[in-house]
């Protein structure tokens, strides 16, 4: 996977079967571009257990954008939010999340 990431992002376990991909100092677009990179290496490759069976993967992947002062648990549950319907239906996808905006906290 290290081929469809930047040497700057991270990658790291987060529960179960979930994952956080942290990509320092990128735009939504930059973000969007890493995951989906991911995405589409996971769905193409060929995977073999010891006894030379083999399979396919799929992954879905929620992007959520981190603002100045935004509280990092705020941040990953509407990531999570938003990924609930890949995970429930959709699979093999991508959805960027929509993070609410406080106006109050940008005005001042």
């Amino acid at each position: 996977m290290g081929v469809q990431t930047r040497a700057t992002d991270i990658i790291a376990r987060f529960g179960g079967e979930e994952f956080v991909i942290v990509t320092p100092d990128a735009c939504l677009e930059v973000a969007v571009h890493v995951s989906e990179g991911l995405r589409a290496c996971i769905a193409d490759a060929k995977f073999a257990l010891a006894d030379s069976t083999s399979f396919a993967m799929s992954c879905s992947f929620g992007v959520a954008l981190v603002g100045e002062g935004e509280i990092v648990a705020d941040i990953l549950a509407c990531s999570d939010t938003s990924f609930r319907p890949a995970r429930n239906g959709g699979h093999n996808c991508l959805i960027v999340a929509a993070l609410a905006v406080d106006a109050d906290a940008q005005s001042g």
